[in-house]
């Protein structure tokens, strides 16, 4: 996650004013301004577990990246998603946006060229009893699509 300035010092900020511990994801921690990356726990390399348990506990969830917004939403975290415009980022951009809008939820995105103050910025409210409904029910007709078209072909 290669986060601007202007959100880097937004997580940091939001971390110290609700007392949590920030803690960055991030490949590139040289990246990060100087004054933050000393006050601040940095993950460098996660596998899958940690990563799925750093997501699973946060109080708040900021990210670029599809797959951590997508276990955001499993966990019921609150989250922001961190849209970039340059063009190689298209087709993730894409992905999120569609999940964003399935879901009802478009408002929880952050744009880098754009001023974000701590207080200013809410915590997202995200209707989770209303997306896991839709989520169960996109479930149970996945599952029964492919049962059906299994025993259709005699598996």
């Amino acid at each position: 996650f290669r986060t601007p300035k202007n959100i880097d010092k937004l997580c940091y900020n939001l971390a110290k004013k609700y007392g949590w511990t920030p803690v960055f994801m991030h490949l590139r921690p040289w990246m990060l301004q100087p004054q933050i990356r000393k006050k601040i726990k940095i993950i460098l390399d996660a596998g899958p577990l940690e990563f799925l348990g750093l997501i699973k506990r946060a109080n708040l969830v900021i990210t670029d990246s599809f797959h951590a917004t997508a276990f955001s939403v499993i966990f019921q975290r609150p989250f922001y998603v961190v849209l970039d415009n340059k063009s190689k980022r298209e087709s993730r951009n894409s992905r999120i946006n569609t999940l964003l809008n399935i879901l009802n939820i478009p408002k929880y995105i952050l744009y880098p060229n754009q001023a974000y103050n701590e207080n200013t910025l809410d915590l997202p409210d995200i209707n989770y009893k209303h997306i896991m409904s839709y989520l169960t029910t996109k479930r149970e007709e996945s599952i029964s699509f492919l049962k059906n078209a299994l025993s259709e072909r005699g598996v």
